[in-house]
Formats: C-alpha cells, sequence, structure tokens
C-alpha cells in the first residue's frame, strides 16, 4: 500500500512539472519578423533613381508652378517643373539622353497644358517648344521622354502632356532663368492669329 501511494505520488510531481514547464512556453513572447516600410520620396529633393543605366538625383520640384502665358486665343500653362541630374554609365544610356558617358547633365521636366478658348480652330505646337538658358544654351525636347500634345485646339478643350529637355554637360546649379519659346498660333488657313510665345521663368 505505501509503495502504490509513493507510485501515485511520483506521477503527481511528473505531472505538476510537465504542466510548469508547459506554462512557461506559453508565457514567452512571439518572436515576430520585423518589416521596415520605407516611402519612394521620388518628389522629395535629394531622391535618387537608378535604372537601365542612369543615375538621376532630383534638385528641384514645384508641382505648383502654373506659369501661364497667351497668344491670340491660344492659352498654355507650365503646371509642373522637375529639375533633375543625370549621368549615363551605358552606351545605351548616353544614347538615349544625347549626353557623354560618366559626365554629369540635366533634364528638366515640363508638365504642360493648353487650351483654345476662340471659336475657331487654332494650330499651336507646345511640344515643339524650346527652351533657352540665360547663357543662351538653346534645347528642344526629347519626344520619344516626353507625352505628346497634338498642336490641333478646337474650341474650349484642354489638352496636356509633357515636354523632357535634356542640358549635356550642364550642371543643375547652373540652370535658373529660361526662355520657353513656341511658334505664333496658326489658322487653318496656316495664317497667325497670335504672337510668337516667348514665356520667360526662374528656377531659384
Amino acid at each position: 500500500m505505501k509503495r502504490k501511494t509513493a507510485i501515485l505520488m511520483a506521477a503527481a510531481s511528473l505531472s505538476v512539472a510537465f504542466l510548469a514547464g508547459c506554462s512557461g512556453d506559453d508565457n514567452k513572447p512571439e518572436e515576430k519578423e520585423t518589416q521596415v516600410e520605407t516611402t519612394s520620396g521620388v518628389d522629395e529633393v535629394g531622391h535618387v533613381t537608378e535604372e537601365d543605366g542612369y543615375k538621376k538625383v532630383l534638385e528641384y520640384i514645384n508641382k505648383d508652378f502654373n506659369k501661364s502665358d497667351e497668344s491670340g486665343t491660344f492659352e498654355f500653362t507650365i503646371k509642373s517643373v522637375r529639375l533633375e541630374s543625370l549621368t549615363a554609365s551605358t552606351d545605351v544610356a548616353a544614347r538615349t539622353y544625347g549626353v557623354e558617358k560618366e559626365t554629369e547633365s540635366s533634364v528638366l521636366t515640363l508638365d504642360l497644358s493648353g487650351i483654345n478658348n476662340g471659336d475657331r480652330t487654332v494650330n499651336c505646337y507646345i511640344s515643339q517648344a524650346t527652351l533657352t538658358t540665360d547663357k543662351g544654351v538653346t534645347v528642344e525636347p526629347k519626344a520619344l521622354l516626353g507625352k505628346y500634345i497634338d498642336g490641333h485646339f478646337e474650341y474650349n478643350v484642354l489638352k496636356e502632356g509633357t515636354n523632357v529637355y535634356v542640358f549635356p554637360g550642364i550642371k543643375p546649379s547652373e540652370i535658373n532663368n529660361l526662355t520657353f519659346e513656341v511658334a505664333a498660333p496658326k489658322n487653318n488657313d496656316f495664317k497667325e492669329v497670335g504672337d510668337p510665345i516667348e514665356l520667360e521663368f526662374s528656377l531659384r
């Protein structure tokens, strides 16, 4: 009888120890994987983009630039401006942007809109507008890099697009004052119905 009682007591002790061990495991905090969320920051000065054989660094941005001008019944607006440094590391990227490899250049992106406020169709090709710096350097937009705006404007139809300009061998710090130039709007008979457009603006 004494032996049976001793066996029962030993078994009870083992059960208590086992339950205590399990309870201890349950009280341990769960280990969770830490995930770090990052934002792209593509619209923050200093943001770096590296892909397809080139590196861009955002130097200046104004998403509410909104500089407007008009000629005759045609009105256009430079809605936003984005200036980046550009360094191409491959031959393909250098050819795409028209720059030399490993030489710092600049890329200026303009978001544009245009509208005809008259009752007759006018033609004005702001997608072909040139930019001239205060040092006399003139560049044309890179058609393959931007979003083309059809120059045929009927009454009260708003059109939007993007012009991308590359300044080979010129650093962003050297680009301050610019002149946006477009040929005068014309009617369907190719007669001018306004003056040539020359809008001066500053990035600083």
